[in-house]
């Protein structure tokens, strides 16, 4: 057995997985194998470069296995910082990390491994000058805790899962990046290489076409395909060393001599060790909005937003009931009363107006990341969140799943009130679903709850249906405004019938419009673009209409080109 122990000075880990923006808040836990090999590299030819060559590559070979890991208690926090970029102007950008106790540790160990003298000695020796371990900020004590017959301090709780299983009750599915063997880096190579030079000879032949010439009798010269060989490593050591101009350049989704294997990690990882991480909020004003960022192997679009909404329901009830067991807030959660009828509906005869305090659970598509797929999750709550679902959603919320399915993984953003996370510029982590503004455009399709009623004349005559269509969704509007106790609209007005998901123009038909689970009320399942504009501004979210609870009906402020 072998193990490497890290201490982080600080305690915090600060380090953005592969293929994710910064200010998604996205942080790799835990740390990947890749990120390990690479920085034994930097330290080799930094610190130890008087090591040969040979030797090296020796200890990298040694080092196949996958590992596990014994991951602490720990928590996720972030900063905000307003940097400058020129013109006085500043920009908001997220730091996310993970804490964890300056006295618990990391351990990495592979469990079926023992290095012999020449290998450890090496290890050892580049452990002891590593400074750091992920961003500078990562300040690490790494030690080879042991090599060969010897006893864990703590029980591996993180382990490699060798195919696309489920994950148990207990434990979430998350990607790591790892180091690939020889055989599949150099079964990617050949293919990579034929890739290349097709592309390249392809292009030489377009080029030729355009000048007349005959596209059959061009072909590569042998500086050309060398040139192409030349761009690409050869060797997993030679992988290892690539730079990130090198990947840009070559187009590659992700190092060459890397792959992404599933680990089994604890559903309780982001546990906090201290008290401290449940009050994240601002001021002494009880958050309404929790706010998370959404990663996965394959993220959906928004327009399965009211799937996602749902299931997203679903995981955060399950985990309540699971903590605290059936109470009443937990009924609330659910948007339901103790007796378990669903609450926020308009009742026919009632003489008070439903509650609409209960939870939104509301997906957004903004422009970090992959355009036209989910990004972020914002979950609303109007009432306010208990000290119980404050450190709920801040502890125990890490994933979304659906047997089946998808595998979502979620990051806890913050929480606050809308102010704390809203705004128009998507590039530094605002949301525009709880921005302040005077008009707002749909975002997903408002569904009516109340019936759409014609005359005959009208559906006849397209002029006079729209007119009627425009008059019957304002109507339905403004039953909604009222319900929620929302300022009246000095005007509402069909907008576009379609919203731009990434470079596309996504037309409503396209949303899903039904619950899978559950009821409401709703005149058909037609889904349309609408345009409000209040008098004064009005801060977000604002989601109107049937599954509103859920994504549909979303509104943003409008933006004049």
């Amino acid at each position: 057995m072998l193990a490497i122990q890290l201490k982080f000075l600080t305690g915090k880990w600060h380090a953005t997985p592969w293929g994710r923006q910064v200010n998604e808040g996205a942080v790799e836990w835990p740390p990947s194998p890749w990120r390990l090999f690479r920085a034994l590299l930097s330290l080799w030819h930094h610190k130890c470069s008087d090591v040969p060559e040979e030797k090296m590559r020796k200890l990298l070979s040694a080092l196949k296995p996958l590992p596990s890991f014994y991951l602490p208690p720990a928590s996720q926090g972030h900063t905000r910082h307003y940097m400058p970029v020129g013109g006085g102007k500043v920009s908001k950008v997220f730091d996310t990390f993970i804490t964890i106790s300056p006295d618990s540790s990391v351990l990495i160990v592979w469990e079926d491994l023992t290095l012999d003298t020449e290998d450890h000695s090496l290890l050892k020796r580049l452990l002891s000058v590593m400074g750091y371990f992920g961003r500078a900020e990562s300040w690490v004590e790494a030690t080879v805790l042991g090599n060969g017959d010897f006893d864990l301090p703590e029980k591996v709780n993180t382990v490699p899962h060798a195919d696309e299983g489920e994950p148990t009750a207990e434990t979430d599915l998350v990607q790591v990046l790892t180091k690939a063997d020889e055989t599949d880096h150099q079964l990617w190579h050949e293919l990579t290489l034929q890739k290349e030079l097709t592309r390249k000879l392809e292009t030489k032949q377009a080029a030729a076409l355009a000048k007349g010439k005959d596209p059959n009798k061009v072909k590569l010269a042998k500086k050309e395909q060398e040139a192409v060989e030349a761009s690409l490593p050869q060797t997993l050591f030679e992988a290892l060393h690539a730079e990130s101009a090198d990947l840009r350049k070559g187009g590659w989704n992700y190092p060459p001599g890397s792959r992404f294997t599933l680990y089994h990690r604890p559903e309780d990882t982001f546990r906090s060790y201290s008290s401290g991480r449940a009050n994240i909020n601002t001021g002494h004003r009880t958050p309404t909005v929790a706010r998370f960022a959404i990663a996965g192997k394959v993220l959906p679009s928004l327009t399965n937003a009211l799937e996602i909404g749902e299931a997203a329901r679903s995981t955060i009830l399950r985990q309540y009931i699971k903590a605290y067991g059936e109470t009443k807030e937990g009924y609330f959660l659910a948007g339901k009363d103790n007796e378990g009828n669903a609450i926020g509906l308009p009742t026919k005869g009632a003489l008070e107006k439903p509650s609409h305090q209960h939870p939104h659970y509301l997906c957004e598509a903004n422009k970090i990341g992959v355009r036209g797929k989910i990004s972020h999750l914002t979950v609303y709550m109007p009432a306010g969140f208990s000290p119980e679902v404050q450190s709920l959603l801040s502890t125990k919320i890490n994933h979304i799943y659906r047997r089946g399915g998808y595998h979502l993984q979620l990051i806890f953003l913050g929480m606050g009130g809308p102010q704390n996370f809203g705004g128009i510029n998507e590039s530094i982590g605002q949301s525009p679903i709880l921005s302040t503004a005077t008009e707002w455009v749909s975002r997903t399709p408002f569904v009516p709850t109340r019936h759409l009623k014609f005359r005959a004349e009208e559906r006849g005559n397209p002029k006079e249906y729209l007119k009627a269509l425009e008059g019957e969704l304002r109507k339905n509007v403004e039953k909604e405004l009222e319900y929620r106790n929302f300022p009246n609209a000095e005007r509402i007005e069909l907008s576009d019938n379609k919203t731009i998901l990434g470079s596309h123009n996504t037309p409503w038909h396209k949303f899903s419009r039904k619950r899978k689970n559950g009821h409401g009320h709703h005149g058909g399942s037609q889904g349309y673009g609408l345009l409000i504009r209040f008098s004064k501004p009005f801060c977000g979210p604002l989601a109107l209409g049937y599954g509103s609870h859920f994504g549909l009906g979303q509104f943003v402020p409008k933006i004049d080109p």
